[in-house]
């Protein structure tokens, strides 16, 4: 049932399979924004946005609750049975919130701009009930997570480019409403898909089951504080977007959401890499804590090795990046990208903390810190986007993300300490080349530059990285 791959090799299913998606994804929104333009592009995002809160609250942690307890299940039947209990519960939080959202949002200012765009993206709470990726990681099938998220980008890309041949949609229809309807025809196919070999693991479908109460009170006990942690993180990860949206023209939300999606991609890493990390870690945190917080930090070393010269790359190139990729329509990209690149960087770090608390069963510890931060950026947000717009909404997220990174490193501070600290005071002169590389190249076209300061940074950083992935897991690396 459970596969028997290491945990390099589950992170090496899951990395294949988020690079391949997220190249997917780029030529997805490069295609889009321009096709579209920077107002209806806007539009769109502001669509993905409540899809993602939908999303989010019809989940309400059940998914993040179930690959660490199916990590701890050693029979089919117990897999089998737990999922289907699960998916009962995800069933009715999605049609409470499928209702819900269709009677609130033509009453948002929101919905004025397109409410049909706002509702299809709302239908995906539909086939999520089927998501059963979490089943997957759970059983530790990592190949079959990343190729499952592959065949969505795909599905997805062909379906656009169908509906999207000209310039308006299928049969001269608006062309912006065919984007979620391609979504969320993709994601029903690939989560169908998946669950083909499920049934081969598990020995029979997964059926949906009515838990007695006391199960029904546990499991939403246990997902308060996940489902209410994901919705606040939810603030702190878009409500700029959705801010943008409401105080200013759409068109410079849609150069706005070019690069935050593309900074955005620091925070889906860490994301993919807590799919990987999830199981195991929570095993070794019931089991030896001593070995957890060595595992933790070692971990977290090489997660700053790959956040950390991303940011840097996207502070020096981001201006040149966006222009290689878009139009002159979305010169308002560069700049955001800039600031988006430092604060998407401290949000991943403060992601992967976030996880860490989760695996060892501190949940409760987590929302105070994203519930603070989320109120920030909230405030700060809605004050600064009437002064200075798109890059008065990007400071204020830099300034929430930064509180909310620091804020999570003060919670593991018994079992990191300032080893944090040293592992970044290590990658110092790799990222010291990176920026020098990047600086002297800056007159030459954008793939050498590129090309030299990522070079630049992989020499020098092969050292540090390389003691992170030999160091024992089960004994402290410094």
């Amino acid at each position: 049932m459970r596969a028997r791959s290491g945990l390099l090799q589950n992170l090496g299913f899951l990395t294949a399979g988020q690079v391949a998606s997220q190249l997917l994804n780029l030529g997805v929104l490069v295609f889009l924004a321009e096709r579209l333009g920077p107002r209806d592009f806007g539009i769109v995002q502001i669509g993905v946005t409540v899809m993602a809160y939908g999303l989010i609250i019809a989940e309400w942690g059940l998914m993040s609750l179930g690959v660490r307890d199916i990590a701890r299940l050693d029979s089919r039947e117990a897999v089998r049975h737990y999922a289907g209990e699960l998916t009962t519960l995800l069933t009715i939080q999605a049609l409470v919130i499928l209702l819900v959202g269709w009677i609130l949002l033509p009453r948002l200012p929101l919905g004025s701009q397109d409410l049909w765009v706002l509702r299809i993206y709302l239908l995906a709470v539909i086939p999520q009930i089927f998501h059963y990726a979490w089943v997957a990681t759970g059983l530790e099938r990592m190949a079959w997570v990343g190729g499952t998220r592959v065949l969505l980008s795909l599905l997805y890309a062909a379906f656009l480019i169908a509906a999207l041949a000209g310039r308006d949609g299928l049969s001269g229809s608006i062309a912006r409403r065919w984007v979620p309807v391609c979504y969320v025809a993709a994601f029903a196919i690939s989560n169908l898909v998946l669950m083909l070999p499920l049934r081969r693991w598990l020995g029979a479908w997964i059926i949906p089951r009515i838990p007695d109460r006391a199960t029904w009170w546990r499991h939403w006990r246990q997902t308060a504080p996940i489902g209410g942690g994901l919705l606040v993180l939810r603030v702190l990860l878009n409500i700029d977007l959705l801010l943008l949206g409401l105080l200013a023209d759409p068109a410079i939300a849609g150069q706005y959401a070019a690069a935050s999606r593309i900074a955005f991609l620091l925070v889906v890493a860490i994301e993919v890499l807590w799919g990987a990390l999830l199981p195991r870690l929570s095993r070794l945190a019931a089991r030896s804590p001593r070995a957890f917080s060595a595992e933790l930090s070692r971990l977290l070393a090489l997660a700053l090795a790959g956040v950390l010269p991303v940011a840097l790359g996207g502070i020096l190139l981001g201006p040149a990046l966006m222009g290689e990729l878009l139009d002159s329509d979305y010169g308002l990209s560069g700049p955001v990208l800039r600031i988006l690149s430092a604060s998407y960087a401290l949000l991943a770090i403060g992601t992967f903390l976030g996880r860490a608390l989760i695996a060892e069963d501190r949940q409760d510890e987590h929302f105070r810190p994203i519930a603070v931060g989320a109120l920030v950026a909230l405030v700060t947000a809605a004050w600064a986007i009437p002064r200075w717009g798109a890059p008065g909404a990007a400071w204020a997220m830099l300034l929430a993300h930064g509180l909310l990174a620091l804020w999570l490193l003060y919670l593991h501070r018994r079992s990191l300490g300032f080893r944090p600290l040293r592992d970044a005071l290590a990658l110092l002169p790799a990222l010291g080349a990176l920026a020098g590389a990047g600086l002297l190249f800056e007159g030459v076209g954008f793939p050498l530059r590129l090309a030299a300061a990522a070079g630049a940074y992989a020499v020098l950083a092969f050292w540090p990285v390389r003691r992170w992935l030999t160091a024992a897991p089960d004994t402290p690396n410094h």
